[in-house]
Parts: structure tokens; C-alpha cells; sequence
């Protein structure tokens, strides 16, 4: 199929899919942000990256739906380019087409996670363009450079993932060949340098407020060890707070998430909301736990991530969170409604079919991305030099993949809600072109001229 055609359908369906899901979806993290937006003042809760870049979009064109089109945007942006130039079966063309489809309730959801994968899914395949046109090598390896460090800014704790794919773009800019030891150092060297620099624009430019976002994780590790261990390691300012009861917390606590118990329904917390002494007191309780009881630390956590891949399950299919697909909270300061119709209906109810399915369950993309690392190892190994870089290349992304994973297991968990996986969704979009390409061709790569 000839480019021209290519871009002609990908132009369609950015422009079918824009309007079937129309306004996009939006959650309470999403009118919290709006509300930054609006009342131009930003705290640091969701990080400032979407919040920023939203308002910014919301000057130029006046419309609040502007995220959601500039999203969508991106993501047919990503879907071109992955087939643009891979030298596909056309059943594979359709069937990459068909899986696009499918998952464009991922840019339809005006999300931080969302806005994240969409930038470091185009630095990624920036990356693999870079291997193959060796003339602006560099110039695409700086794009990518550009791109992740704009992803880590939206998303700050997905940073773990950033590390191997700065790697790539080190060893793409590369006049002369370095010393591994010296790519690593320039990479971890790099990454902090990227999040001091997002931590000093956020509080001394932007001026954000302190919510102390990561209080509610510190609080789920107390409450995990103090269970374990049988005793109260929580200190005095949470212990004397009036509703705070030991016995009602063990009662609801789970590993997976403290989120039903920082955020009940009655909107009467067990656990009063932070300020520096109160965060600076929990902090203090937070390491001595840790340093006192490891084992159980690591045992709490572990528990917890089992059900983030959710091999453990404490609901039913359809009561997680996996698809957002023309979600409006009511509520908001726009006074938007959700408004059904059959076109919609059927829509849900088609997405509610997999409910049932494992293609929800983080531990199938998970495998999925370790497959990809595999197979993408082996023909580094096996191909000729003149391939080394592009399947190297590739076998990094699947890494940040699996980085990005099991970085969870002690930066964030949370099993409810699929967004959290976004990123390994679109790592395998990548690993499956790759594949396909290589299938046919016996490489899927073209050495430069």
C-alpha cells in the first residue's frame, strides 16, 4: 500500500474516531486539572505537565476540548508512523489498524497517563527512525529526547521507564563509540537532571502548591507493616487524631490500594489530610517502620502488586476500571452531561465483552513486553552488525516496558484502574510492527546509505 493511501486513512479515522467519541471522557482528576486551568494557579498533586500544557492549548483556541483533540491527534500521529514505513503484510496492516481502533479509548480519556504515553510513544518510534535514516540521526534523537523529557514532566513517577529509552537516544547522538559504563552514567545523570529541573520549575517558576501527593503512599505502608507486625507504628498526630481508629483500619485494609479508606464514600477520612508537620511526623513513622521491619515492608508491597497485575482479584470483571470511553463526571464547572445513544451504547457494551477477557490484566502485557524483549534480544545477537542498533533499539523499549511495570511494585499501586498500564499497551504496538515487519522482510530495517 502506497504511503499516500496510508496517511488518506489514517487522516479518516483520526477524524471518524474525534467525532464518535466527542467531547472525550473526563474523570474527577480531570476537573481537577481544569480547575487549575481556569483559576491559573497549580498545585503539585497531578504534577503541573497536563495542567500547563492544557491551559496553554485552552488560550489558543478558547474550547476546553482542545486536550482531547490534540490527543487524539497524537495518538493517529503514533498509529502513522508505526505502519508508515513497516514493510507490513496487509493483513498485518489491517489487523495493527483494527487494534488502533480498539484502543483509542486510551487518547479519548483526557488523562495525565494518556498525554504521557502518547509523547514517549512518538519519541520511541523517533528512536527507531533514528537507527535507519543515519543523516538526521541526531536531529530524531533529539526530537525523542524532547518528547520523553515532556512525558516525565506529565507524569513524574513513571521515570523509571525513562531511563532505558534516554539510554537509546545517548547511544543514537554518539559521534564516537563510549564506554558502557559511561552511557549509564550519562543516563542516570541525565534523568536527575531532568527531574530537579521539572521539581525547580514547578515550585520556584510556577509556584505550585504542596499537596504532598506521595502522604497517601507512606500511610498505605504503615498501615501494611503495622498490620503485619501487630504493632502501631503510626506516629502520635495520626494516633491522636479524633477519627482515626487502628481496629476499623486493619478491618478495610487492603495492600492493593488505600484509596477507599484515604477517600471513603461517607467523605469522613480515618486519617486527617496532610500539612508539613503532620507530613514531616508520617515521614519520620514511614522510614523507622521500614528500617525496623523490611521483610514486611517488602511483603505488603509485594501482596499489593500481585493485585496491581491483578493475578489476585478483589472485584469482579466489571467493577474495574478499564475503559473510560464517554465518561463525564457530573459536577463540573462546565456543567457537561453524559448523553447516551445507541451508537454509544453499543460502543460500551462492545468493551464490556473483554471485561472478561485477560486483555486488561497487566500481567498479560507484562509477559507480552518480556516476549518482545526476548525475541528482540536475539536478533541483536543473530542479525548482522549493519541491524545491531535498530534491534537493540527495539529491545530497549520493550525494557522500559517492563521497567515501568515492576516499578510499581514500590512507587505507586493501585489495581483498579487500567491507565496505569497505558504504556505498556503501546510498548507492544511497537514490539508487534517490529515483528510483523521483520517477518516479512527478514529484517523489517534498511540500512542507511
Amino acid at each position: 500500500m502506497s504511503y499516500r493511501y496510508k496517511l488518506i486513512i489514517s487522516f479518516f479515522l483520526f477524524l471518524y474516531t474525534l467525532t464518535i467519541f466527542l467531547p472525550g471522557a473526563y474523570s474527577i482528576d480531570s476537573w481537577n486539572q481544569w480547575n487549575e486551568v481556569t483559576g491559573k494557579h497549580f498545585d503539585d498533586w497531578y504534577g503541573t505537565g497536563l495542567a500547563t500544557s492544557w491551559r496553554l492549548l485552552w488560550i489558543l483556541t478558547g474550547n476546553y476540548m482542545c486536550l482531547y483533540v490534540t490527543q487524539m491527534f497524537l495518538y493517529w500521529t503514533f498509529i502513522t508512523l508505526l505502519i508508515w514505513k513497516m514493510r507490513f503484510r496487509k493483513f498485518a496492516y489491517w489487523l495493527t489498524l483494527g487494534a488502533a481502533l480498539f484502543f483509542c479509548f486510551i487518547p479519548q480519556y483526557v488523562m495525565r497517563d494518556s498525554l504521557t504515553v502518547l509523547a514517549w510513544g512518538i519519541a520511541s518510534l523517533l528512536l527507531l527512525y533514528a537507527c535507519e535514516i543515519e543523516k538526521y540521526r541526531r536531529l530524531l534523537a533529539i526530537l525523542s529526547l524532547l518528547l520523553l523529557a515532556y512525558g516525565v514532566w506529565v507524569r513524574i513517577n513513571a521515570f523509571i521507564a525513562l531511563l532505558p529509552l534516554i539510554y537509546a537516544a545517548i547511544l543514537l547522538m554518539e559521534k564516537e563509540k563510549q564506554a558502557l559504563w559511561k552511557r549509564l552514567l550519562l543516563t542516570v545523570g541525565a534523568t536527575l537532571a531532568l527531574l530537579v529541573g521539572i521539581q525547580l520549575f514547578t515550585y520556584k517558576i510556577q509556584k505550585a502548591d504542596k499537596t504532598f501527593p506521595d502522604y497517601k503512599l507512606k500511610l498505605l505502608d504503615l498501615s501494611g507493616i503495622s498490620m503485619l507486625s501487630g504493632e502501631n507504628l503510626f506516629p502520635p498526630a495520626i494516633n491522636n487524631y479524633h477519627l482515626f481508629n487502628l481496629d476499623t483500619l486493619f478491618s478495610k485494609y487492603t495492600p492493593a490500594s488505600i484509596d477507599d479508606i484515604y477517600w471513603p464514600e461517607n467523605h469522613q477520612s480515618i486519617f486527617p489530610y496532610p500539612n508539613d508537620s503532620l507530613d514531616n511526623a508520617v515521614t519520620g513513622s514511614y522510614r523507622s517502620a521500614i528500617l525496623h521491619h523490611p521483610f514486611l515492608y517488602l511483603e505488603n508491597r509485594f501482596n499489593g502488586f500481585l493485585y496491581y497485575l491483578r493475578i489476585r482479584k478483589r472485584f469482579s470483571s466489571d467493577e474495574y476500571w478499564n475503559v473510560a470511553a464517554f465518561t463525564i463526571l457530573p459536577n463540573n464547572s462546565l456543567g457537561l452531561r453524559m448523553e447516551n445513544t445507541k451508537l454509544k451504547t453499543r460502543i460500551i457494551a462492545a468493551y464490556g465483552h473483554f471485561y472478561r477477557t485477560f486483555i486488561f490484566d497487566p500481567w498479560f502485557w507484562l509477559l507480552l513486553n518480556m516476549g518482545g524483549l526476548a525475541l528482540f534480544t536475539r536478533r541483536y545477537v543473530k542479525r548482522p552488525a549493519s541491524e545491531s542498533l535498530y534491534w537493540l533499539t527495539h529491545a530497549i523499549i520493550q525494557l522500559s516496558g517492563i521497567l515501568f511495570t515492576f516499578s510499581q511494585l514500590l512507587i505507586y499501586q493501585h489495581d483498579r484502574d487500567f491507565r496505569y498500564n497505558y504504556w505498556n499497551v503501546f510498548v507492544t504496538f511497537i514490539a508487534l510492527a517490529g515483528a510483523f515487519a521483520a517477518k516479512r522482510q527478514g529484517t523489517g530495517f534498511k540500512p542507511a546509505p
